[in-house]
């Protein structure tokens, strides 16, 4: 059987570039994801590491890192609206 190539049509070319999208923002997803384990199994091990420094700036450092995630988000939460 002969396979003739038609070329995409403008919906399939609409499609793939929806899934390659999603695909980006999946990966980046994980990868922020795996940043923010990183970063709180490290703030823990400091915690347990020294009582002073979990009472005293733990609770900063934890709001700290959030805000660095909140930012890294930002671009995918302004396309999202």
């Amino acid at each position: 059987m002969i396979h003739l190539d038609k070329g995409k049509t403008a919906k399939e070319e609409a499609r793939e570039s929806l899934l390659k999208e999603e695909a980006s923002i999946r990966d980046r997803v994980r990868e922020i994801q795996k940043n923010l384990s990183l970063m709180l199994r490290t703030l823990g091990n400091m915690a347990i590491a020294n009582s002073i420094f979990a009472h005293s700036r733990l609770p900063s450092m934890v709001l700290e890192c959030f805000l660095l995630i909140f930012v890294d988000l930002l671009p995918y939460i302004c396309d999202a609206t």
